[in-house]
């Protein structure tokens, strides 16, 4: 497969534009991509090669349900994770295409139905995509006044999607603090007022079960207040990992593709602000 990758030259080019060996030889900006993705990086010698592969296996359940294993895909590559690309069958360490209507024009085999943003399409596949108009927030823990200490989870990729509403509880928000939990944010210009109206609606049930009495009046403030914070702070580490690229001294496409990735991701978030406020 490693013959096949280097004579098409992806593995090489990977090497010079993925953000993700940028990540792994610069470590201010491993760090700082950490507060925004801290599932993506783990430690040792293997994480580069890792990181590469995992963009580039498929899990399959058994047929049985004895559970799941991951297959490389050399050859497919990223054609199987869209959910109008080519069905396919494996049998016996065979994969085979069947036929499919082409994909429209418009949409990309990276899109993933909305469970990817901007940013993770550029640490995945070192791919900037300008069009992707929704951002995933990183998670955070912050004060709220009327509300307390805040925890925004940041849901895992595949349990995320562009729409899903964000849910409140009461927990852990951190060592020996309790406060409100929030499973994700996600900022979408074209989804701004259903960001707005689910977390009035969340807050307005998590009020009542927690006996706080909020009114309609102090819920609006509220959603408008942790929208305002949750964006802030997403920028904040978003233009930092900008700024670490621009000084890095590492040479290749990586600094470009990820501080453009970056900023497209800020630009989104402050225009769903803006729609949402």
């Amino acid at each position: 497969m490693l013959e096949l990758l280097n004579a098409t030259g992806k593995l090489p080019a990977w090497f010079t534009s993925s953000p993700r060996v940028l990540a792994f030889r610069d470590p201010p900006i491993l760090e700082a991509l950490r507060q925004l993705r801290p599932r993506l990086w783990r430690s040792g010698s293997a994480a580069i090669p890792e990181a590469f592969l995992s963009t580039r296996r498929l899990r399959i359940v058994a047929v049985d349900g004895a559970g799941s294993e991951r297959y490389l895909l050399p050859l497919v590559d990223l054609a199987n994770h869209h959910p109008l690309a080519p069905p396919f069958n494996l049998s016996a360490g065979h994969l085979r295409l069947l036929p499919s209507p082409a994909v429209p024009s418009a949409q990309l085999c990276v899109d993933y139905g909305g469970s990817r943003d901007g940013l993770d399409i550029a640490l995945h596949y070192a791919y900037v995509d300008p069009d992707v108009r929704w951002a995933f927030s990183a998670p955070l823990r912050f004060e709220l006044p009327g509300l307390g200490p805040v925890l925004i989870q940041g849901r895992p990729l595949e349990s995320s999607r562009l729409g899903d509403p964000p849910l409140l509880s009461h927990g852990p928000v951190g060592e020996e603090l309790e406060g409100t939990v929030v499973s994700h944010v996600c900022f979408a210009p074209a989804h701004a007022a259903g960001l707005r109206d689910s977390l009035r609606r969340e807050l307005g049930r998590y009020g009542d079960n927690r006996g706080l009495g909020f009114t309609l009046e102090q819920v609006a403030r509220l959603a408008s207040a942790l929208i305002e914070a949750v964006a802030a702070r997403n920028v904040a580490l978003l233009e930092a990992v900008a700024g670490l690229c621009a000084r890095t001294s590492v040479r290749g496409e990586a600094p470009g593709v990820l501080a453009s990735a970056a900023l497209n991701q800020v630009e989104v978030i402050r225009s769903a602000q803006a729609a949402a406020l």
